[in-house]
């Protein structure tokens, strides 16, 4: 939290002139597998050092800690006694692969938790992320379809705005425009406690990047 802090200082500051020094101590803690830590925050620490080198524009700092954070997160994986044990790291694990610029890595072990929870709307929702990602807009739309089938509440409507990031991406107007429409229509019929105002305002958003 005081990488991130820092890193979000105004440049000049004492807290930004402290991100680098913050962050080396993040790695050291990252790397360090006798720090008594659990296995999720170990790699939110991760994540947050390879944001924090790819921001420093240094890819070759970053791939070293991404290879480093999807090794530790596979020999987890491989630990698991059960599927569900196993799907607990699939959303690091997808993070990690992502960073080292190869997200097709997810897709095994993400059509294997699709398989083991079929009424699960993660699995297909992380393939749809990861066939974004690959440019495969076509698959990203029935994967996040699937999803959607079996989505619900607020946590829906994160769906919808991947679904229209991926409508978007593919220069699908119509698709995106309808994708929006149904998610507006659907996040009117929630209790207005569950409309997260954030994900209101994106739709919004994803509206006016759908008018012509």
């Amino acid at each position: 939290l005081g990488l991130e802090c820092a890193r979000r200082s105004p440049a000049g500051t004492p807290a930004h002139e402290a991100a680098a020094r913050l962050a080396r101590a993040v790695e050291q803690i990252a790397l360090d597998p006798s720090v008594p830590i659990l296995d999720d925050d170990r790699s939110g620490l991760f994540e947050e050092v390879v944001d924090d080198r790819s921001a420093d524009h240094d890819p070759v700092g970053a791939k070293s800690l991404a290879t480093s954070w999807a090794a530790m997160l596979e020999a987890r994986a491989a630990e698991a006694k059960t599927p569900a044990a196993r799907a607990v790291f699939d959303a690091h694990r997808m993070l990690a692969y992502v960073a080292l610029g190869d997200p097709a890595r997810a897709l095994p072990m993400l059509t294997a938790s699709e398989k083991d929870f079929p009424e699960d709307y993660n699995a297909p929702a992380r393939i749809a992320r990861v066939d974004l990602e690959l440019r495969r807009y076509d698959d990203a739309v029935l994967a996040a379809g699937r999803a959607l089938a079996k989505g619900y509440g607020p946590r829906k409507l994160k769906l919808y705005l991947l679904l229209a990031d991926i409508e978007k991406a593919k220069g699908d107007t119509a698709g995106l425009s309808r994708t929006v429409d149904e998610a507006l229509l659907f996040a009117r019929g929630l209790p207005e406690g569950e409309r997260p105002a954030t994900v209101m305002k994106e739709l919004e958003a994803r509206r006016g990047a759908a008018t012509p």
